[in-house]
């Protein structure tokens, strides 16, 4: 349906034949068995403006590391200090240091001198057994 050929010219001095295919107008197929392909349309600047201006500003979440030198109980909350508990329970120097992401902490120690805390990798200072990280 969308192809027709041209008859074969007569051979030229080369000795091959040269034969056309035309393809008719509005298909994007060399051949009327491929699938068709679109090309991709232009960006609208203003739809993507508008689409940027309605998206919600990125909140910036930190990251709290807590790393024990003695044995001590530790309650870390994130994001609201009535929020249950994301860690409730003992830290041992020998196990890994916590890591929690979130945007603001509330950590209560039971030995506030046998724990280190940092906040993006800037320390943290401890001064009582609840610590409040925004």
């Amino acid at each position: 349906m969308g192809l027709s050929q041209t008859e074969p010219k007569a051979k030229e001095g080369n000795g091959k034949s040269d034969t056309r295919i035309q393809v008719q107008a509005g298909t994007t197929s060399r051949f009327a068995d491929e699938p068709e392909i679109r090309r991709p349309l232009p960006i609208n600047l203003y739809d993507h403006q508008t689409v940027a201006a309605a998206t919600p500003a990125i909140v910036k979440t930190k990251e709290v590391i807590v790393q024990s030198i003695r044995k001590t109980w530790v309650q870390i909350q994130c994001e609201d200090d009535h929020s249950p508990p994301v860690f409730e329970d003992w830290i041992f120097p020998e196990a890994h240091p916590l890591k929690v992401r979130g945007t603001k902490f509330w950590i209560l120690i039971r030995d506030p001198d046998a724990v280190k805390i940092w906040k993006d990798r800037q320390s943290v200072e401890i001064t009582g057994n609840k610590v409040i990280i925004d």
